[in-house]
């Protein structure tokens, strides 16, 4: 019985690992994530959940960090893209800022809501 202490203990550490983990992350995030040439990248968080992340990544490739960006003078490669949570936040994902999510950029993320619910 000495040891249920100890297992609780590490048992509200896991929780609380989870719910930080959750805190990391914004919807409405813009991150720039590196590429292995050193350039880097732009998507941004539409929506989360307890294991994915749902992003919409951007074409434009910038040499350096950009200081400021916004995603209304981008182009998006592909509307919506489910990720692992733990696979994007292993890429160090550096968010620049967090802006609204709009009503049209969620159209690729209710789609894949359907297919899941098997609508």
């Amino acid at each position: 019985m000495k040891k249920l202490p100890s297992i609780i203990a590490i048992i509200a550490l896991f929780f609380n690992a989870c719910t930080n983990q959750n805190n990391e992350l914004q919807v409405g995030g813009l991150y720039l994530l590196e590429n292995e040439d050193g350039t880097y990248m732009v998507s941004k968080i539409l929506a989360l959940d307890y294991d994915a992340v749902h992003l919409r990544p951007y074409k434009e490739i910038y040499a350096s960090k950009p200081n400021d960006i916004s995603s209304d003078t981008l182009n998006f490669m592909i509307g919506h893209i489910p990720l692992d949570r733990q696979g994007f936040l292993a890429d160090k994902p550096i968010i620049i800022k967090v802006e609204a999510v709009k009503e049209s950029e969620l159209e690729g993320y209710k789609i894949y809501l359907d297919a899941m619910n098997g609508k």
